[in-house]
């Protein structure tokens, strides 16, 4: 969970007594505070699973689950009027969230990808209630000249993430062959991009 998020490794938890569990918490914030009770909760039904001779979810299975349910959370709090069908929701975690308010404005400018490279931004559309959804997509070189723009209809998609991963996929489809140039990906949601940087696979 420490690659996740900014909580106490366990070399840092240390038996200070009946109190210990108070004194972890004390000097936290209220968001680090529910993720450490989170992570804890977790560890003792992987504790009971293991005393009750059931076999144990792997590591991995444990993280991508307080991550899902943890990013929920924080989701609900920080956008309690938001569509959470749409998923659209930029979830900023507890070490995100001073740094945003020093902050004076957001920039929200394109930037551009390094010398010789391009850039494509991807953006994916999911309507619960019909079921439709598209893509869009355009790719960019480093001086900003567009080289292609695109959007489709996404046929295979029954949710938002499916239709934002979707998007960049067709993306990268037609940006391989307009370009030679090594490719920088944007896209706008969170889950997406996590799901794609994760250094293991998530076959689902």
């Amino acid at each position: 969970m420490t690659r996740d998020w900014n909580i106490p490794r366990v070399e840092e938890v240390v038996n200070t007594g009946p109190e210990w569990l108070f004194s972890l918490l004390e000097p936290l914030d209220e968001d680090t505070r529910m993720i450490v009770l989170m992570t804890l909760w977790r560890v003792w039904h992987v504790r009971n699973e293991i005393t009750h001779e059931k076999k144990p979810p792997p590591t991995e299975a444990s993280r991508r689950f307080l991550q899902g349910y943890i990013n929920s959370l924080l989701c609900i709090k920080q956008h309690p009027k938001a569509d959470m069908e749409k998923g659209k929701m930029v979830i900023l975690g507890p070490q995100q969230r001073s740094a945003a308010r020093a902050a004076p404005k957001e920039d929200r400018r394109w930037i551009p990808p390094g010398r010789a490279s391009t850039k494509l931004n991807t953006d994916g559309s999911y309507v619960p209630a019909t079921g439709a959804a598209g893509g869009g997509m355009i790719l960019r070189d480093d001086l900003g000249q567009i080289i292609f723009t695109a959007c489709r209809e996404l046929r295979a998609c029954d949710n938002a993430l499916a239709a934002e991963l979707e998007a960049c996929k067709e993306g990268l489809d037609l940006a391989l062959h307009r370009t030679d140039r090594p490719i920088v990906v944007k896209m706008d949601s969170l889950e997406a991009v996590a799901m794609c940087t994760a250094a293991s696979i998530d076959r689902s």
